[in-house]
């Protein structure tokens, strides 16, 4: 909401009041995405043919968590004397690549089909997989009991920077339309690929 944006804008601090209410408004499990993409291209058009080029920047961070995760994070396990808490599949992804496209498109009466390649330059990878999680607290803190199992893949940390190479990949696109009247219909698949991290990567059990 409009303070959510204005704390991160202008500094201050999460309420109280602000937490219980993301707790209480969470389901048992919640999955959240974030996608940033800086593209510049160029398109040229010439009769029923159209060919396109992009270069784009691109930044995703996906997390998966319990209910029990979230209040563990905004409360601490004060507030969950006597309970045990579960993280099971709890998980976070964070991705940053560059990528360069070449895109065709032919339009065939109703129709237009397209199709692209794109190699990918990997910079970062980050993958940290809660597969089981639990953690008991007992009252008054006395004795914890923590029980988890985590794989995670982390690319070169000695060498980060904004556009550095740890890694090199393809993508391929596919798409096609129908127009008809007011009604357009579109059938795609976008950036099915890969990218092939190097031997500098770390791998956490």
């Amino acid at each position: 909401d409009k303070d959510l944006i204005k704390i991160f804008l202008y500094g201050g601090k999460i309420s109280t009041k602000q937490k219980n209410r993301w707790i209480n408004n969470s389901s048992d499990f919640n999955v959240t995405n974030l996608d940033l993409h800086n593209n510049i291209g160029v398109k040229y058009k010439k009769d029923q043919n159209t060919f396109s080029f992009n270069i784009s920047d691109i930044n995703t961070i996906n997390t998966s968590f319990t209910n029990d995760f979230l209040g563990f994070i905004f409360k601490g396990n004060y507030y969950y004397e006597g309970d045990t808490l579960d993280f099971e599949n709890t998980s976070l992804r964070i991705d940053r690549y560059q990528q360069i496209k070449l895109e065709y498109k032919r339009d065939i009466d109703r129709f237009a089909v397209g199709a692209a390649i794109s190699y990918l330059n990997g910079n970062h990878h980050y993958s940290y997989i809660m597969n089981e999680g639990r953690l008991y607290t007992e009252n008054g803190g006395s004795f914890l009991d923590l029980n988890y199992q985590m794989n995670g893949f982390s690319t070169d940390t000695s060498n980060i920077s904004l556009f550095n190479n740890n890694g090199s990949g393809f993508a391929f696109d596919f798409s096609i339309e129908y127009k008809h009247k007011d009604m357009l219909v579109t059938l795609y698949l976008d950036n099915l690929g890969f990218i092939n991290w190097n031997k500098n990567s770390i791998i956490y059990a």
